[in-house]
């Protein structure tokens, strides 16, 4: 029961973001040139979705777009950011192949889908469903299988399913095929979004990490614990090379950044202790009152960016 219940309250909020984008009336922001909002509105987070449309100042909105992509970059070191890229070609793919009627490629059930999972391992176009009330066609999308026979390998797979009931060229999710692993699958992207899945799991691999806050001193605690980190190892220590952002959503039109670059060694053996958990402090500025703090964990010596958001009372 209580998985049920995960499920109606997962796909509740999922398909009322999906209703926005359709029926319900327009967010003052969603104007025909806000390109930024309609390309990445499928894969921010509730979070950041609010914020974004509170935002009344031009300035801010570009804080906010440039660290949105910014903590979405796999690879800082370099020029490009792979993902902005990435989410670029998704948009203008979904834009010119899913558009239904006078409704464009992203505000359909497959531009959705598309831009969160990016292009399916297979489509099959050609569906035989005994259903008197499809009129038109079924298309089946696979994520993590080896195809439509249903071997999946490891970390499984699943199906979307898109149906044209009316016959008319608008295809709707079938939501009896939205099963509770892939809503956790959607939200967890949209924490530790990457560029390309591991072969065995459509998963990013991420850090799970605690954020604690010392009131007296303002400053933020990032804890995690030594399991999936890449490390140096030179005799019998071994150097770490961590990166914490955190970013503090305010009042309206308030954003602020606070970074901390994390460079240690530690005795190897200290590593192999049950209770060793990695705590890295971060300064930050916070007024009297609740903030949702958004932190980006990037391990630098691999590259993987684990990302949380928590909220906190001073």
């Amino acid at each position: 029961m209580r998985n049920v219940i995960r499920i109606i309250a997962a796909a509740a909020a999922f398909f009322a973001l999906a209703a926005c984008a359709g029926n319900r009336p327009t967010p003052v922001v969603e104007r025909s040139d806000d390109t930024f909002y309609q390309m990445t509105r499928p894969i921010m987070t509730v979070r950041e979705d609010r914020t974004y449309r509170s935002l009344s100042s031009p300035e801010a909105r570009r804080r906010f777009i440039d660290y949105f992509w910014e903590i979405r970059d796999p690879n800082p070191l370099t020029e490009d950011n792979e993902f902005r890229a990435e989410i670029r070609d998704r948009f203008e793919y979904v834009q010119r192949f899913f558009q239904e009627g006078q409704r464009p490629g992203w505000r359909t059930d497959r531009g959705r889908f598309f831009m969160v999972l990016g292009p399916p391992e297979q489509e099959d176009r050609n569906v035989d469903v005994a259903d008197s009330r499809y009129k038109g066609r079924v298309i089946d999308w696979y994520y993590g299988f080896s195809g439509i026979s249903g071997t999946t390998y490891s970390g499984g797979g699943f199906r979307l399913r898109f149906v044209d009931e009316r016959g008319f060229g608008v295809y709707r999710l079938d939501e009896r095929y939205l099963s509770l692993r892939v809503l956790d699958l959607l939200e967890e992207l949209k924490l530790n979004m990457i560029v390309k899945r591991d072969e065995d799991s459509p998963f990013p691999p991420a850090l799970k990490f605690k954020v604690d806050f010392e009131p007296a001193t303002g400053r933020v605690h990032v804890g995690f614990g030594p399991g999936k980190i890449s490390f140096e190892r030179r005799g019998d220590t071994v150097s770490v090379h961590f990166h914490v952002d955190i970013l503090v959503y305010g009042k309206k039109d308030e954003i602020a950044k606070f970074s901390r670059e994390w460079r240690r060694e530690y005795p190897a053996d200290e590593l192999l202790k049950p209770d060793f958990r990695f705590r890295v402090p971060v300064q930050v500025d916070l007024a009297r009152g609740s903030h949702t703090l958004d932190v980006v964990v990037t391990d630098v010596m691999s590259g993987r960016k684990s990302r949380g958001q928590v909220t906190i009372k001073r």
